[in-house]
């Protein structure tokens, strides 16, 4: 089931990081080198399960059912190598969403990629399901169906989330737009939502998962005497047909009784004792009583603080850092690839470090919680060390291999024996849990403070700036007759005021187009208002503030503002308020913001030194 999860959740980072390209390519050719991909990929996992089918297999259809989910989890990772080329290299979402959709709804873009990778996730199944089919009598639809149930539950949050924000974007309400868009709008809406799917989450995934309410009977009466004995309430207690009902497994779901579910598959109940089913379900039980399936929402949680304080810093030192030391000796690279690839790449090491280790490591501690809340129950751990060795026997798996979310079954077991012969292991293993969970709220808390430090004192748009530089230079090196990217290069030099670099950027761009009113506009500004004395020059900027009217015909509302700041500066005021009454007057006609000119031409009409700035 994690792998379902992180497979699904893997998929939507390749696609959310997607960056649309200006020519991405003919359509044509490719469609068809996806076609020509998704062919020689699928004839490889064809021939891949059918020489699996040949081995010799052990007696337990449970085994079975072991080997065919470890290895369509290999091959579920070999898909979304190639699906990330799908979507980087040749620009899946361009082809399945056109730009004019997108650009009203931005989600479908999104929406349209994670449907054509359940669609190849699809195909996947269906070959998964032939050799499956073979020994468990599953048929290739309740598989396919099945597997779908338990990755799209995955996505049911960020369908809600991402979807109805786009929705609401759509409203024609322009006080509720200002108020929506607000970070505290923001932040109620995604809280409410999250809180929502929380709580009601476990009513749809159970209908996901195709679970059926365990009959009346002395099975189902046994689970609710060890529930009541607990005081663990639910809502229903269902079977979890899992791979066709093959597989030993049971879980709980839910916060609160309320919407709280008890799993369980039908191999479990086949192969279980009474009291080793009872040892499992106090297991369970254990789960809600110590609260653990709430401390599992708070780490992921955590997880999204963290990525907000850490990632983006880390993302962008990383591209900082490629761009001086690799980009300039290696051209063959364009700045944007290098761009998706670490972005991409952090992401998912950063996704999988803290799974694998800090969500991990409380799981594998949270389980180990469970068991010997089971033994305080039964009073003693038989039942519970004779279900784990059975686990083994059936599965086929290796008692002494961990996991990265349960300790082995020999520890399992071991853990067990120590805690029936000192009981005081028991509230060891409870204070560390503790002092683990009070550690990780205040690493949390720490890691907010310095996220909403750097994040809201100017460190983070500083950054983003000193990036965004670095790539223009590293592009002006590879590209010194482009104008633009030189353009673009003057105005960030100029917004760092490094007023001699942009100077020489937008002197550079000058020889290469110097008809552009937008270019002598800039750097008309740059000389009107440079805080360098070596720099500034009124009167050369007034000059090319002239010219950069004379291009634009004196209809750009910026430009005629350029020229009034350039004339008030050098002691022409009658001229200075001429232009920037008629810079008003246009920007009015455009029905656009006119605040800042009306401020500009009260400044002008006050008596001010010339030489001030």
């Amino acid at each position: 089931m994690f792998h379902h999860l992180f497979s699904t959740i893997a998929a939507l980072v390749l696609v959310t990081t997607h960056s649309p390209v200006a020519n991405p390519g003919a359509v044509g050719l490719r469609w068809l080198c996806i076609l020509f991909g998704i062919t020689l990929f699928f004839m490889f996992i064809d021939r891949w399960n059918r020489r699996a089918m040949a081995l010799p297999l052990g007696a337990f259809h449970a085994g079975f059912a072991e080997a065919c989910h470890r290895r369509l989890q290999v091959q579920t990772v070999l898909l979304l190598i190639l699906f990330a080329l799908f979507i980087h290299i040749l620009h899946l979402p361009l082809l399945l969403c056109p730009d004019v959709v997108a650009w009203v709804f931005p989600f479908l873009r999104d929406f349209s990629s994670m449907a054509f990778y359940f669609l190849l996730q699809s195909g996947l199944w269906f070959l998964a399901s032939k050799s499956a089919g073979a020994y468990t009598g599953t048929d290739a639809k309740a598989f396919i169906r099945e597997q779908m149930g338990l990755s799209l539950p995955a996505l049911l949050p960020w369908f809600l989330l991402s979807g109805i924000h786009d929705l609401l974007l759509l409203l024609p309400f322009s006080a509720f737009q200002e108020v929506f868009k607000s970070t505290p709008g923001q932040t109620i809406y995604f809280l409410c939502l999250f809180l929502a799917i929380f709580l009601f989450a476990p009513i749809g995934i159970q209908k996901f998962w195709n679970c059926t309410p365990l009959p009346q009977g002395p099975l189902r009466h046994r689970i609710e005497k060890v529930l009541r004995l607990t005081g663990t309430g639910c809502r229903d207690i269902l079977i979890w047909p899992l791979f066709g009902g093959r597989m030993l497994t049971a879980g709980i779901m839910g916060p609160w009784s309320r919407f709280r579910y008890i799993l369980v598959t039908p191999a479990l109940l086949r192969h279980l004792y009474p009291e080793a089913l009872e040892a499992v379900i106090a297991h369970e039980a254990g789960h809600a009583k110590r609260y653990h399936l709430p401390l599992y929402v708070l780490i992921l949680a955590g997880f999204l603080l963290v990525s907000w304080a850490l990632l983006d810093f880390f993302y962008q030192g990383l591209l900082l850092g490629a761009s001086f030391f690799f980009l300039p000796h290696l051209p063959f690279l364009p700045p944007a690839g290098v761009a998706t690839g670490l972005a991409i790449a952090l992401t998912l090491f950063f996704f999988f470090f803290y799974f694998r280790f800090v969500f991990g490591f409380f799981m594998r501690n949270f389980e180990r919680q469970a068991d010997v809340f089971a033994l305080s129950v039964q009073g003693r751990a038989d039942h519970l060390i004779h279900t784990f060795e059975m686990l083994g026997q059936l599965t086929g798996q290796d008692p002494d291999k961990p996991n990265w979310h349960h300790f082995s079954l020999s520890e399992r077991m071991d853990f067990l024996k120590a805690c029936e012969r000192n009981p005081r292991k028991i509230l060891q293993h409870d204070a560390k849990v503790r002092r683990s969970l009070a550690l990780y709220l205040c690493g949390l808390f720490l890691l907010g403070l310095g996220g909403g430090y750097l994040h809201f004192t100017g460190a983070a748009t500083e950054l983003r700036l000193r990036l965004l530089t670095r790539s223009l230079e590293v592009e002006a090196e590879r590209s010194p007759e482009t104008p633009g990217v030189l353009r673009y290069l003057g105005d960030l030099y100029q917004e760092q005021k490094a007023w001699e670099k942009a100077r020489s950027a937008y002197h550079r761009a000058l020889i290469l187009t110097p008809e552009d009113p937008e270019l002598l506009n800039n750097l008309a500004w740059l000389y009107i208002t440079a805080e360098d004395r070596k720099v500034a020059d009124p009167d050369l900027g007034s000059y090319y503030a002239e010219k950069a009217v004379e291009k634009s015909r004196g209809q750009e509302p910026h430009i005629l503002d350029t020229l009034a700041e350039g004339y008030h500066r050098t002691g022409r005021a009658t001229e200075a308020l001429g232009f920037a009454e008629r810079a008003l007057w246009l920007q009015r006609e455009r029905g656009q913001d006119t605040t800042y000119y009306e401020e500009q031409l009260r400044r002008f009409r006050v008596p001010e030194n010339p030489d001030s700035p």
